[in-house]
């Protein structure tokens, strides 16, 4: 349930055989839901529907309690890792984790500044997509630590992140919080992990990839998703552009901070 079935440019994601559930738990909001949105191409049986609906109802009523009884940012991050986990996160990939860095610092040197102040800002996002593999395993992150053995992969400092590849932040705001301020977190946390890439290139032969690199990133503000885009333009400023709103359809392009 996790696959996206392409038909021309109709990109359906949903099992239609939910369609008629979802339109009855939430009349409202499945206005929204066009019939191109429902596939039929699933193989589940109907036990594994079920527990599917089971699973989808319960992260309805968690995210519904957090808007109705008016919880904190807390909650809601618990409603996005529901999300994620419904989504089948782990089965992208077995080494793909969601971890909180609410509490972790970016380190000094990556971090970017306004055109008007030479002072470094310093953001957090809540969570991150990370990569963790195993230092046992055979593989091409593994032996690029041999070869720069202290070196960490990311722009964190916490001890147990630095080592790990940041695929993707998640910045996230209660329902009603402030969307641009939930932006520029992220555009702070992806320009400095723009940077440690930038950095990173360096020391091997790929710098000329890193020019205009996606670096993917959400902003989670109540029941809005919104995913982004960021990258270092030549003249070393970061571009973050909103690319897909689910709840409005909207796109933008904002500049932002430059490293």
């Amino acid at each position: 349930h996790g696959l996206c079935v392409v038909d021309g440019h109709d990109k359906a994601f949903i099992l239609s055989q939910l369609e008629a559930r979802l339109r009855k738990i939430a009349p409202d909001e499945a206005i929204v839901l066009h019939e191109a949105m429902f596939h039929d191409n699933h193989g589940l049986a109907t036990k594994e529907l079920d527990s599917l609906w089971g699973d989808i109802q319960e992260v309805y009523y968690e995210a519904n309690a957090c808007s109705n009884l008016f919880k904190d940012e807390n909650a809601w991050v618990e409603v996005v890792r529901s999300v994620l986990r419904l989504a089948g996160m782990r089965t992208l990939s077995k080494d793909l984790e969601l971890n909180s860095v609410q509490s972790q610092s970016i380190e000094p040197q990556y971090l970017p500044t306004l055109p008007s102040s030479p002072t470094s800002l310093s953001k957090k996002a809540d969570l991150a997509l990370v990569i963790s593999l195993p230092r046992h395993c055979d593989s091409t992150i593994n032996q690029w630590r041999k070869l720069n053995p202290g070196v960490g992969l990311s722009h964190m400092s916490d001890a147990y992140t630095r080592e790990t590849l940041l695929t993707c932040p998640l910045e996230v705001k209660r329902q009603g919080g402030d969307y641009n301020e939930a932006v520029c977190q992220l555009a702070v946390w992806s320009a400095a992990a723009l940077e440690k890439l930038r950095i990173l290139a360096t020391m091997g032969r790929d710098t000329e990839t890193l020019e205009g690199f996606p670096y993917p990133g959400w902003t989670v503000v109540g029941h809005e998703w919104q995913l982004h885009i960021s990258w270092k333009e030549d003249s070393g400023k970061v571009v973050i552009k909103v690319i897909f709103q689910i709840e409005a359809m909207a796109s933008g392009r904002l500049q932002v901070m430059g490293s």
